[in-house]
């Protein structure tokens, strides 16, 4: 039986996780100043497997060390809000109406 192995760095403003599973080293680097904390799990996930990819660690691939797209990231970020807007405005009548009824006594 291999071990599996999980290193996290988190230090400094880059954030990193490496797996280490089999002997198949599997790994994840972003530069992210105060974002550790909405990346690292996705990034164990993303290491274990690819089918875990998640919104936000997509951003960040239009991003380089040295050329930033950010027209390509502004688009994205619209669409992946597309799912979330559409979900609201079919159970927008049920949402509505759960929180009114939650506020009154």
């Amino acid at each position: 039986m291999m071990a599996k192995i999980l290193a996290i760095e988190t230090a400094t403003e880059a954030c990193s996780a490496a797996l280490l599973i089999d002997g198949e080293v599997r790994e994840r680097f972003e530069i992210a100043p105060r974002r550790h904390t909405d990346l690292i799990l996705p990034m164990i996930a993303v290491s274990t497997t690819k089918a875990a990819y998640t919104i936000q660690l997509c951003l960040l691939d239009f991003n380089g060390e040295f050329i930033a797209r950010e027209h390509y990231g502004l688009a994205m970020t619209v669409v992946s809000l597309v799912p979330t807007t559409l979900v609201f405005v079919f159970l927008q009548k049920y949402i509505t109406t759960g929180i009114a009824s939650t506020g009154i006594k």
